[in-house]
């Protein structure tokens, strides 16, 4: 089992015991913020809880969120004998760093640059996605950007 290492995530569990989610994080490459603590459990378990193959997030940003949502999909693809599965991120910062994090990891991904494609309804033809995830956290220039 991995330690915690983060400077930001040994100060967290130091002023708020969380022996539970400690491990949990102990695994993700990134430090911990709100969406590890809470949001990216939640939607780990959404994700398992409704068989989730494919799933698209829009605005993956630094990939605290699609990390716990491409574990959902490789475990469902081996609780259910499923092999064509996969996590597409879409965004318009660091979509290189959290593709390397989530190979390196096993976790299947495809990862998206928001300035090389136009939403419409052929981006993913022929793909249909159990679960499209808008994540909000982001500048305000960022979220229209993706509107466009």
């Amino acid at each position: 089992m991995n330690k915690i290492q983060h400077p930001k995530d040994i100060e967290y569990f130091n002023e708020y015991p969380a022996p539970l989610m400690e491990v949990i994080h102990s695994e993700h490459f990134t430090n911990i913020n709100a969406t590890d603590t809470f949001f990216g459990p939640m939607l780990y378990f959404l994700i398992r809880a409704f068989r989730c193959q494919k799933v698209l997030e829009l605005g993956s940003a630094e990939g605290y969120s699609a990390w716990y949502m491409a574990n959902g999909i490789k475990d469902n693809s081996i609780r259910h004998n499923v092999k064509d599965v996969m996590y597409y991120g879409i965004d318009i910062v660091k979509v290189n760093e959290v593709e390397e994090h989530l190979s390196n990891a096993g976790l299947p991904n495809f990862m998206v640059p928001m300035d090389t494609i136009k939403l419409d309804k052929d981006t993913f033809k022929d793909i249909q996605f159990d679960l499209i995830f808008q994540d909000g956290c982001h500048e305000m220039s960022h979220v229209l950007h993706e509107f466009k």
